[in-house]
């Protein structure tokens, strides 16, 4: 169903708002040279933040097209694939944190 223009448009403000505002906020806290425990804190939380977005974006837009909306791999005869394309999902997915443990 269409959204309302007026909501539309306050979801394109808001979503364009909010990266200029986060860039803000991180070059503030990067530039004001405090290393106190409130500092890494905040750091911390607006790392996992914008990591959860990534990896909402990732999931829900990119994937779930692959995954649900595709009448190929979606078809009875192509469970094999499916197994296949979500174990190689889990794979990245284990391999991209041990990364992310070592850097």
């Amino acid at each position: 169903p269409a959204l309302p223009a007026r909501q539309r448009v306050a979801m394109g403000a808001v979503f364009s708002l909010s990266f200029p505002t986060a860039v803000a906020v991180g070059i503030g806290l990067s530039v004001s040279g405090v290393d106190s425990h409130l500092h890494e804190w905040i750091t911390g939380a607006l790392n996992s933040a914008a990591g959860g977005i990534l990896i909402y974006v990732g999931l829900v837009s990119f994937l779930s097209e692959d995954f649900l909306l595709s009448e190929y791999i979606m078809s009875p005869a192509k469970i094999g694939l499916r197994w296949r394309m979500k174990m190689c999902l889990m794979l990245g997915m284990a391999f991209m944190a041990a990364i992310a443990v070592w850097a």
